[in-house]
């Protein structure tokens, strides 16, 4: 575009670009991070961007045009003319009335647009811009439809006049929002027009007041490529210079500053080029600006030699420039702390802290700021700390966020712990910039990990995650650290707060997105601790098993080799658990876990009854550490060892060495009372009985006392001292009634009296039991035990016959409802089935309110079933429905009869009682279970978006973990089927995040989320998804299938 005609000016006033800004600095407390961050300072408020001459050159460009116009208009120009006298007398009151006259009386008047946008320009002269904007947007409609009627440009320059300055009011009035669409229509509808590049201009300023980098540069750029010539060019291309630092984009600056400092050379001169230029406004030295902005730039790009070298260019050529002159010395020192050159930056520092009035109070504060860090790294932590604390309690302090968490980071460095809390704590109310505040809760985070506050440490770990997740990588360029760091320590906090299921997910996430990182080792570790903890004991060994593959040489190998031998050892594959025991043993023979992995070696064998190797390792363990805990414990285990071998003698041998060793021990009293039962094993029951009797004199109080008593019954028993025996036995009964013992105390009585020949006395000792201790719980528990044995015995006439005998003997006992129950139970067996219905009835009618009532009926009604009286078994199961709604045996009476229904071809009626259960007993089993068929029979119709309606909810309810995770799976399914692959993708990445570790689910929906990656061409995002399956099931048919999906997409 060529030049255009000369332009009033509007003056931005003071308009610097001063890019280090506070507000957006990272203060980092370790050795040297690439960078604080940069942002903008200095921006003139929009209100301040134009003076009165504007106006007023604006009107004498007006009046020019009216004594210009042609026509016979002589009465209506000296009018306007008249009206501009009042005007520049500032008698504003008068002219606008004159205005307001003319208009009314000269509607016809070529001139009525002139008069209204003068009054307009008066209305933003007097200041009343609320007036000015009413004044300017009917101004703005007239001319347009004057330019409509009569076809003279002067109108669509009113008109477009009216445009800016109306946003130009509403910004003096602070309507940002409002004025954006007069601006955009000015440059849109009249981008010809010699006010269009000011309001993009204008709109790009605005854009950066609120933050819009992005947008303001687009509207700076527009400028540079639609008016090229214009006296917003240099201005604006130094705006987008600047904008494109704030976001780090130091390169591209770099490329756009060579190319304008050479234009800015060429205006300067006034070349044949430069001459093309009309006279820049918005910028009182470009040249400096320029100058500065590459120094920054330098910064940014990590270049700080080059940085130093432009800013003392800078000094050189531009000193007088003192706002300047004061982010160049910011500047510097910042190039010199990164080069580790502490004390030249103090020097810097310390010229903007002893300066006498510095332009800017900021500079100094940030100045302070940054000269601690320099001290602290310089080693003077002693005179860092001094320095902070000052600036802690020094009021209105700008940046007491980040000094706050400079002064925690030391005390925290120094193992001062509750000191970095409390500093911590209070640099959190203060930060308000992402950066900083993520700082502060990840550093809090940890120092509540050292103060053993698990919970606290997970709470501040997940605030950084969030800050990260919400900011910029432009404001935060260390952002995916932050986040993988995050995850990572809140994945560990969540595990020793015993959170594990949690723990699962985010540990699986950092894994998934961090493959590169090294510290996966220590991922791996903590989620083979939180499977461990959850009981996953097959996934918990998988992980541990990674982590020892993928990383031989780790820090945590040796505490990953225990925890799977220990995790296989539960699993009970003790020969595993004993392969990983052995070699821990010989790859850490000083380990802290020695003695405890000898001894769980031993414990395996001990389990698959491998004796020999087991009495050999608990020998090891024993001599490994004889006085500890564990020592003794192998000490006595070794005894049992030996029994299990055969070798009694030596098993009584070690037995009685370790009652002399360790006569208090709690194994002592089983060490004497296994030397009785190998006596007794080896039928040498005079010996057994002398042992026997040793321990009751010596650990008379000890719970082993009832056996003891029982054993020497028994013994006396096999000697044929039947005398000896009952005296044995009524010890038991009658010193431990209540002892689970006694039932079998008295059965043996009884067979003692029968081996007498004394059969009535055998006969009476039921009632004698029952005569003698009649107010003992034992009476009644006598009976219902010995029914419920016959029950279990499946000698369902018998116990028939002993709950019938109970009810008679304890007509008012509170368990005749239970006698009831079994016996209706045991009649079922007997497929005596009036019986049974007699039993539940009566059960029904005598004991309405008892919890073995609405289980009594819904046995009746499902053996109504089973006899095929499927009516009966339906109008059963309401009564249970409709009794007793709130018993969990009502959820199952109601699944019954939609099973009936559905069974009978009612699907109607089903789906209706399936409802009916599935939202009445939201979260019980039979209830989940209503919902999952009925979610089925959406399923099954094509249904879907009903169907994944009702999967959700079980989804959501977790009542059973396992159901929840294929209700999961189902939702994303369908959506598969539906080819929505968004959605899919949405739905598998619940069950990845929600129900990691679920068995069948969580690896069919990680397939399942590899193959929607692909389908939506993230090909990339697949391959994450398919190495972390791979990762947690390398060798089973998941992984097969995952290596095979990998080297399909290798070929893509």
């Amino acid at each position: 575009m060529g030049m255009r005609k000369n332009k009033t000016r509007i003056v931005l006033t003071s308009f610097y670009i001063l890019l280090i800004v506070i507000t957006n600095l990272r203060i980092n407390a370790q050795l040297i991070e690439d960078n604080y961050g940069y942002g903008i300072g200095g921006i003139t408020k929009a209100e301040n961007l134009f003076d009165e001459l504007l106006v007023r050159k604006s009107e004498e460009k007006l009046i020019a045009t009216i004594n210009k116009y042609p026509g016979n208009t002589a009465e209506d120009k000296a009018i306007l003319l008249d009206v501009n006298i009042d005007f520049l007398t500032k008698n504003y009151k008068n002219a606008d009335y004159k205005l307001n006259e003319f208009i009314r009386l000269r509607a016809n008047s070529p001139f009525v647009s002139f008069a209204a946008v003068m009054r307009g320009y008066i209305a933003f002269e007097a200041k009343k811009y609320n007036k000015a904007v009413e004044y300017f947007g009917y101004c703005k409609k007239l001319a347009e439809s004057e330019f409509g009627i009569r076809g003279d440009s002067v109108y669509r320059e009113i008109a477009h006049n009216c445009l800016f300055w109306g946003g130009v009011s509403l910004c003096q009035q602070g309507r940002y929002g409002e004025a954006k669409g007069l601006f955009e229509e000015c440059y849109r509808v009249y981008g010809d027009e010699e006010r269009a590049d000011d309001a993009l201009y204008i709109l790009g300023i605005s854009e950066e007041i609120n933050r819009n980098y992005e947008v303001a540069i687009n509207y700076y750029n527009t400028i540079a490529k639609k008016y090229p010539y214009r006296n917003t060019y240099l201005a604006s291309r130094i705006r987008e210079i600047n904008n494109r630092l704030i976001l780090r984009e130091a390169f591209t600056s770099i490329d756009i500053l060579e190319n304008v400092r050479s234009t800015a050379e060429k205006i300067t001169v006034q070349d044949s080029i430069g001459k093309l230029y009309e006279k820049q406004d918005y910028i009182n030295n470009a040249e400096a600006d320029l100058q500065y902005l590459r120094g920054e730039a330098m910064n940014i790009a990590g270049k700080y030699e080059s940085a130093l070298l432009e800013f003392k260019t800078f000094l050189e050529n531009y000193n007088s420039n003192a706002e300047l002159n004061e982010y160049v010395k910011l500047g510097m020192g910042w190039a010199l702390l990164n080069l580790g050159r502490n004390k030249e930056a103090i020097e810097y520092y310390d010229e903007l802290i002893n300066k006498d009035k510095p332009i800017n109070a900021r500079n100094k504060a940030a100045a302070q700021m940054y000269r601690t860090i320099a001290l602290k790294r310089s080693g003077n932590r002693e005179q860092a700390v001094k320095e902070i604390g000052a600036l802690s309690i020094e009021p209105n302090y700008p940046f007491l966020g980040q000094v706050l968490m400079e002064l925690g980071q030391i005390y925290y460095e120094g193992g001062k712990f509750d000191d970095s809390r409390r500093t911590l704590e209070r640099a959190q109310r203060e930060a308000s910039e992402g950066i900083v505040a993520v700082r502060i809760a990840l550093l809090l985070g940890a120092t509540y990990m050292e103060l053993r506050q698990w919970d606290k440490s997970v709470i501040e770990y997940g605030k950084a995650e969030q800050i990260a997740m919400r900011s910029s990588i432009n404001f935060m360029p260390q952002k995916e650290w932050y986040l993988a760091e995050s995850r990572l320590k809140r994945g560990i906090g969540l595990v020793l707060s015993h959170r594990n299921a949690e723990a699962i997910t985010v540990l699986n996430t950092f894994i998934g997105n961090n493959k590169k990182d090294k510290r996966i080792d220590e991922a791996l570790f903590w989620l083979g601790e939180a499977y461990y903890r959850s009981d996953l004991l097959k996934n918990a060994a998988e992980t541990y098993g990674n982590l020892l593959q993928q990383f031989p040489t780790s820090d945590r190998r040796e505490e990953a080799m225990y925890g799977q031998g220990w995790a296989y050892f539960r699993l009970q594959q003790f020969k595993k658990s004993s392969e990983i025991f052995d070699r821990m043993s010989k790859d850490y023979p000083r380990s802290k876990y020695a003695m405890e992995v000898l001894a769980r070696q031993a414990d395996g064998y001990y389990i698959m009854k491998d004796y020999k190797n087991a009495a050999e390792q608990y020998r090891k363990a024993m001599n490994f550490s004889p006085k500890s805990d564990e020592g003794q414990y192998c000490s006595y285990q070794l005894c049992h060892a030996l029994y299990r071998l055969g070798q009694y003698e030596q098993a009584i041998s070690s037995l009685l060495n370790f009652v002399r060793n360790y006569p208090r021990s709690a194994y002592a009293p089983y060490s004497l009372y296994l030397i009785g039962w190998i006596r007794f094993q080896q039928k040498d029951y005079k010996e057994a009985i002398d042992n026997f009797r040793f321990l009751i004199q010596a650990y008379s109080q000890h719970d082993l006392v009832v056996r003891a008593y029982y054993a020497i019954g028994d013994a006396y028993y096999n000697q044929g001292n039947y005398e000896g025996a009952i005296e044995a036995y009524n010890n038991v009964v009658r010193q431990f009634p209540s002892d689970g013992l006694a039932p079998e105390a008295w059965r043996s009585l009884q067979f003692c009296y029968m081996a007498l020949g004394r059969e009535q006395e055998a006969i009476l000792i039921a009632d004698s039991v029952i005569s003698s201790h009649p107010n003992t719980p034992f009476a009644q528990e006598l009976f219902i035990k010995k029914a419920d044995m016959f029950y279990s015995g499946m000698r369902f006439k018998d116990a028939v016959d002993e709950y019938r005998n109970f009810i008679k003997a304890y007509p008012d006992s509170k368990r005749n409802s239970e006698a009831l129950y079994w016996m209706g139970k045991s009649y079922v067996n007997l497929n005596d089935n009036d019986n049974a219905i007699d039993a539940f009835k009566m059960l029904e009618k005598k004991y309405p309110e008892s919890e073995f009532t609405a289980m009594g009926l819904l046995e009746y009604g499902l053996l109504m079933k089973k006899m095929s009286d499927i009516k009966k078994a339906d109008s059963i199961f309401q009564v249970i429905t409709k009794k007793y709604p709130d018993d969990q045996n009502s959820a199952q009476a109601g699944f019954e009869r939609a099973v009936i229904k559905h069974e009978m071809g009612d699907t109607v009626s089903a789906m209706k009682l399936y409802r009916e259960t599935a939202d009445k007993y939201k979260g019980s089993e039979f209830g989940e279970q209503s919902r999952y068929r009925i979610a089925g029979y959406y399923r099954n119709k094509g249904l879907y978006d009903s169907a994944r309606a009702e999967y959700k909810i079980i989804a959501e309810s977790m009542t059973d973990v396992s159901l929840s995770a294929e209700a999961q799976f189902r939702i994303g399914e369908l959506w598969m089927r539906d080819t929505s692959w968004v959605n899919a993708r949405d739905a598998f990445n619940v069950v990845r995040e929600k129900f990691a570790g679920v068995e069948t689910w969580y690896p069919l929906s990680m397939l399942n989320l590899g193959e929607v990656y692909e389908k939506l061409g993230e090909t990339d995002k697949a391959r994450e998804i398919y190495n972390a399956l791979l990762t947690q099931r390398p060798d089973d048919e998941y992984g097969k299938t995952v290596k095979l999906r990998l080297k399909r997409l290798e070929k893509k």
